[in-house]
């Protein structure tokens, strides 16, 4: 994501900025439906009681 990128090295390096990216996504995803699961099970737990 970075535009300003020089076109021989650059390409090697905008790829690798894109996996970190694509890492982060795919991390912040996990993590986001993990705490929406301990939320509803919280939830859950919280109306049972």
């Amino acid at each position: 994501m970075i535009p300003m990128a020089p076109p021989k090295k650059g390409i090697a390096k905008r790829n690798t900025a894109d996996s970190f990216a694509f890492i982060d996504t795919a991390i912040t995803v996990a993590l986001t439906s993990i705490i929406g699961d301990l939320t509803s099970i919280l939830i859950t737990i919280m109306n049972a009681v």
